[in-house]
């Protein structure tokens, strides 16, 4: 999950918050480090209040919590970031070279389309250096506890479908194929779990009740 702050210029540094509205404040900020909080003084009673004032700077928690993942797929991630750090960013970059020698750039669609298409690859370059930065690689649980990797047989209480899944990180997870996340609701519930336990989790729908019939 991404989460964006958006803080503006100055702000007082209370001790109990740091500016209105904010609502992860307290967490956000402990894992900023020294070159992001540059723009953040702690004053008091600037223009009156603590409030939002000019220049606005963005702080980004995202990727920042360690991350289980299999030595699989991290490999697999290390191979998918260096072709988009050499052979896609070069071609995105050649596409954006021919697109601008269209013409007016207020109306190319090659040149706008381009442009989307770097910035997602950008994105995802981001997002994968975050990911192998705070990976920590895991291998198949074994034994009775439900852990990483972990292959699961569960059954709805009062139904009669049984449903089989495999723990995983988030990188790795599909629903289609029965790979769950450790951080989905139902992966969150299977965790530290035995067989014959039984486990509850919310869904939009409501409270959901499984018993655990089998773990490989």
């Amino acid at each position: 999950p991404r989460s964006t702050v958006r803080i503006c210029g100055c702000f007082g540094a209370y001790a109990d918050g740091y500016t209105r509205g904010l609502t992860e404040s307290n967490e956000l900020l402990s894992h900023v480090d020294d070159g992001q909080c540059t723009a953040i003084s702690t004053i008091k009673n600037v223009c009156g209040q603590v409030d939002i004032l000019s220049q606005s700077i963005t702080l980004t928690s995202q990727y920042m919590a360690e991350e289980l993942i299999s030595q699989e797929k991290f490999e697999e991630l290390t191979k998918e970031l260096e072709e988009l750090r050499t052979t896609r960013r070069r071609e995105v970059a050649e596409q954006l070279e021919y697109a601008r020698s269209l013409g007016d750039l207020s109306e190319n669609a090659e040149y706008q389309e381009a442009r989307e298409m770097q910035s997602a690859v950008e994105e995802r370059i981001q997002k994968l250096e975050a990911v192998l930065k705070n990976a920590k690689i895991v291998h198949a649980g074994k034994g009775d506890i439900i852990a990483m990797g972990s292959i699961v047989t569960v059954q709805k209480l009062g139904a009669d479908d049984k449903h089989t899944y495999t723990i995983v990180g988030a990188e790795e997870a599909d629903v289609l194929a029965g790979k769950v996340s450790y951080h989905s609701p139902i992966g969150a519930a299977l965790l530290t779990k035995k067989k014959g336990d039984e486990f509850s989790f919310h869904t939009p729908k409501g409270g959901q009740k499984y018993k655990i019939l089998k773990v490989e």
